[in-house]
Order: C-alpha cells, then structure tokens, then sequence
C-alpha cells in the first residue's frame, strides 16, 4: 500500500514537470494525471515483458494488485461530495427558461453516440463474440460524454454483468476522446475566430498554459470555517466528507439487507440474479445520497455552514487526481487487443458526431448570439471532458461575457443528472441486457434515433428570430476578425 500510493505521487509528479515543461503537452492542454497515468501503464506493460529483471515485473504485478481496486473507492469519494454543496439558485423554470436548448443539445449528441455504438456492437461485436454484453454499446456515452470519472463509476457495474474489460475499454475511450477534444477545439477555436463565429475579437495566440501560473497570483482555494488552535479548517470538510462516505456504505448495507429480506435471499428458488443486482449496486450511487442526507441533517441542525464547498472541492480534486492515475496506469492492454476494430469505429464514429453537433445542428439550434460558444461547451461535453469545454470557451470568450457559460450552467439540470454518468447511464445496461433476450436491440437503437431527431426537429421550430446581421455570429462584420 505504501509504496503504491507513492509510486502514484510519483507518476503524478512526472507528470506534472513534463506538463510544465513540454511544449506540446500544453498546447495540447493535457492535464498532469493524464501524462502521468499513461506512464505508468507504458513501464507496467514493459516490466511485465523483462523476463531479465523479475524484480520490476513482480512490482508492476503488486502494484496493480494493490490499486486495480482504487478507482471503485475514489469514484465513490468523488459521488459523496456532489451534493455537499448548496443547491445553485434559480431553480428548475430558470434552467428551462435559459438552458432548454443546450440541455436538448447535450441529450442529442448523447442519444447520438448511443445509437452509434449500439450499432458497432450489433455489426460487428455481436457476430464475433456473442459472450460480449450489449453493454458494449453503452462505451461511447460512458467514456466520451461521462469521462473518466462515469468510466471508472461503470468499470463496476460492468464487473458486474461479466463484462469487467468495459472499464479499461471505457477508460482508453476517455483518454483518446480528451486528446481528441483539446486537439480538434483548438483548430475549431483558430477556424471560428477567423471566420467571425465569436462574439468576443480575438486576442491574439491561443494562450500556453504551464499549470505553474498562479506562483505569480496566488488564489485562495478554500476557507476556514473553523479555528486551527481547535480543529484545523481542512480536517473539519475531511470528516464532513468522510461522513457522507460512511452514510452512504450504511445505506448500502440496509439497501443489501432489506432486498434480501424482501426478495427471500435464503429461498433456492430466487436465489441469482435479483440478489446479485442488488449486492452489485455500485456503493457511489449511495454516497451520493449520503451527501445529500449529510447536507440536509447539517442544514435542520443550523451547522450547515460548516461545509466549506471549497474544500470540498479540493478534497474531490485530489481524490479525482489520483484515480485518474490509478486507472490509467491499471488499464488492460489485452482488452484493447480483443476490441481493436470496434474501438477503432466507435472513435470515428464519435468523432464524426460530434464535429457534427458543433458545426451543422448547434449554429441552426442553439441561439445566434453566441451559438459557437455554447456548442463549444457542448463539444468538450461530448469528448470526455468539460473542463476543456470550458478551457477552449475561454479562448474565445475569456471573461465569460457571452452568456454561453451561463445556459451551459443552468442547463445542467436537464441532462448531467440523467445522461453522461447519471441515473440513466447506470441503469442502461440492464435494460439492453433485457432488450438483448428479446431481440429488441435494434428497436432501442432506432428509438434513440427517432428521439435524437424529434429534439433536433422541435428546437429548429422553436429557434428564436435571428439577429440583425451585424449582430449575427453567421455574417462576420467588417471589423476586427472575431467580433461577430
């Protein structure tokens, strides 16, 4: 345990100084974990293979041994800290006023990539291994709109249903759709301004970021709530979070206990796989309603304001860090191997969709004002990483000025509690295990069509009047290129 958990502060540290110094890694904008996961799965795959050194196989060998399990723990930290923090003002009509369209934008591109890789599976994975689940076409939601963190959440539902090389698989997805995003927006990000897309002029070269900038500017990343001559300020949100972590392994346990009492676990003749489900429900989805329990006891006991979000935020980064690490450098590559082709097609497929959602459907669904802003959100949504959604928006928006932001915000609501890593994406899998027994996959995959194109239809009737040309992001005005 020991010298795993270094060695993971040591990929992370290379990682960090490479992402620091190579130019490429930031232009690219590839977070540190990133680098450093992938190290580590390149020298675990070459230790593994020096039959002249067994000392350096037998310790990749322990090493993954003693994190493969990381992940699983990490993601639930992750999931209990969610709802710690105070619900955003404004409430449901406020994100269906504001942030309709983008959210019916987010469940296109994610009905989109549902029916493309069920597609894959049924053509190409079924045929050929007909042991696979239909979950198989699940990968491309989980790993390019969920990322890594929805990847390592449904590594364990897929070990569940017999199918544990999906986390690996979903994982290289995430990793490939994160390089993919940054790389792709950027030529996206230099092509708007050029052409007048943006609201906001440019401002000259897509800026280089080191990770070392705040040294100059420090900023304050959290605030204490307690007196550190009592109890340091970080200790108190560390026992607040491992708090709704312990509420949550409870409500597992009782969830656990109580099925097996209502569906008669000591009974021969039901024994399988209702009890199986129940004890494989992943213990995140519990922590995240032991977070919201947690907040809402604080809040009727008026210690509420002891949460700090920032903190919070900070202890989640850290856990997120690591887990990124952990799961990277555990990944499969025989897994990889098995699945080549399918993998290949669900890139390019994924890749084309989304390019797709970005330049044909947003400019014509989402509003003209700031169209490319938005959609670019979208796009970082729908390639795995948000955050670099948010990354390339600054680009051409660096002050947040075009409201884009803001309707991604409270759009959020519509769609990250369903779709890319919510309710729906965990119960999908059985629900195409039970469309699998009675033949029905290709239905689903022409109803998750037929919806995709029935959202796309009722925005383009309800789009707004367009703007006046020079207002109008499509008719580049004769000034300063970017100024739409």
């Amino acid at each position: 345990m020991q010298l795993a958990f270094l060695t993971i502060c040591g990929l992370l540290a290379v990682g960090f100084a490479l992402r620091a110094s190579l130019r490429f890694l930031q232009a690219l904008y590839i977070p540190a974990a990133v680098v450093g996961g992938v190290i580590g799965f390149g020298l675990g795959q070459a230790a593994v293979r020096q039959d002249d050194w067994p000392a350096a196989a037998a310790f990749a060998a322990d090493f993954v041994a003693a994190v493969k399990d990381w992940p699983g723990v990490l993601i639930a930290v992750v999931f209990a800290a969610l709802l710690l923090e105070r619900p955003s003002s404004g409430g449901f009509g406020e994100a269906l006023r504001r942030g309709a369209r983008s959210g019916l934008l987010a469940w296109v591109i994610i009905l989109g990539q549902l029916a493309i890789g069920l597609v894959v599976y049924l053509l190409v994975v079924r045929p050929a291994r007909p042991d696979v689940p239909p979950s198989f076409g699940q990968l491309l939601e989980v790993s390019w709109a969920g990322g890594h963190g929805s990847s390592t959440a449904m590594g364990e539902v897929y070990k569940s249903l017999g199918f544990p090389e999906g986390r690996d698989l979903a994982f290289f997805l995430a990793t490939v759709g994160l390089i993919y995003g940054v790389t792709s927006g950027l030529v996206l990000v230099n092509v708007a301004v050029r052409r007048g897309w943006t609201q906001a002029a440019s401002r000259g070269r897509i800026p280089i970021v080191t990770g070392l900038e705040p040294r100059t500017d420090p900023k304050p990343v959290a605030f204490g709530r307690t007196l550190p001559g009592v109890i340091d300020p970080l200790a108190v949100q560390v026992v607040v979070l491992a708090a709704a972590f312990a509420a949550g392994l409870a409500f597992q346990r009782a969830f656990i206990a109580l099925a097996s009492l209502a569906l008669g676990a000591d009974d021969p003749a039901v024994k399988g796989q209702p009890i199986d489900f129940a004890a494989n429900v992943p213990l995140f989805l519990f922590t995240l309603l032991g977070g919201w329990a947690l907040r809402e006891g604080m809040r009727l006991l008026r210690v509420g304001d002891l949460i700090d979000p920032p903190s919070i935020q900070r202890l989640v980064g850290v856990a997120m860090e690591i887990l990124i690490v952990a799961a990277i450098a555990t990944m499969r590559v025989d897994a990889l191997r098995s699945f080549g082709l399918p993998i290949l097609l669900l890139i390019l497929g994924g890749a084309a969709w989304s390019a797709a959602c970005l330049l044909v459907l947003a400019p014509r669904m989402l509003p003209q004002a700031y169209w490319f802003e938005l959609g670019l959100l979208n796009y970082g949504f729908s390639t795995a990483n948000t955050p670099q959604g948010f990354m390339l928006l600054r680009i051409v928006d660096p002050e947040l000025k075009s409201g884009a932001a803001e309707d991604y915000a409270v759009a959020a609501p519509l769609s990250a509690p369903f779709v890319g890593g919510g309710v729906v994406t965990f119960t999908l899998p059985w629900v195409l295990q039970q469309a699998a027994e009675r033949g029905w996959l290709w239905v689903v995959a022409v109803i998750a069509l037929l919806i995709a194109v029935g959202c796309t239809v009722g925005l383009l009737l309800s789009r707004p009047q367009p703007q006046a040309a020079s207002e109008s992001p499509l008719v580049p005005s004769p000034g300063t290129p970017g100024e739409g």
